[in-house]
């Protein structure tokens, strides 16, 4: 069953997936504060085991991973039947304009350096749900489509 895109970006799925403990307990802790609903996960190859239990909105990943590197992570789940939207927020240095080109086409929406702010990360994951509803909303739903042509 495919998952129902959230009415409001606060209400979104939030997936965790980065080795670092700390970041990532301390990141779900932030976000569940907020109100929106969030899980961690220490790689990608849990992440993947636990999909269907999840149905993420969006995920935050390191692409540095110890079983499953982001790369290889991002690829397989753009073979998802719906594939969430991506955050990348990476230690690698120089990942400024990442979010374009392969990234880009693997679901990466943003890229962060470390060390990142939580409020701002936050604040991003915001605007890249906001631009998912938007988009959603401007699309007009196939039923609808289907019965303006045989109108």
């Amino acid at each position: 069953m495919a998952a129902q895109r959230p009415t409001a970006p606060a209400t979104a799925r939030v997936l965790i997936c980065d080795p670092d403990i700390r970041f990532g307990l301390l990141l779900k802790e932030f976000l569940e504060g907020l109100g929106w609903s969030a899980e961690w996960v220490s790689d990608g190859r849990q992440a993947l085991a636990r999909w269907e239990a999840l149905l993420p909105d969006l995920v935050v990943t390191e692409l540095q991973g110890e079983d499953l590197d982001g790369f290889e992570f991002l690829d397989a789940m753009t073979r998802i039947a719906h594939p969430p939207l991506v955050v990348v927020c990476t230690r690698l240095k120089g990942v400024a304009g990442w979010d374009q080109g392969v990234l880009r086409s693997l679901g990466v929406r943003r890229v962060l350096a470390r060390p990142v702010r939580f409020p701002a990360l936050a604040t991003m994951l915001e605007e890249v749900m906001t631009e998912l509803t938007a988009t959603m909303e401007a699309i007009p739903a196939l039923d609808e489509v289907a019965f303006n042509r045989h109108a």
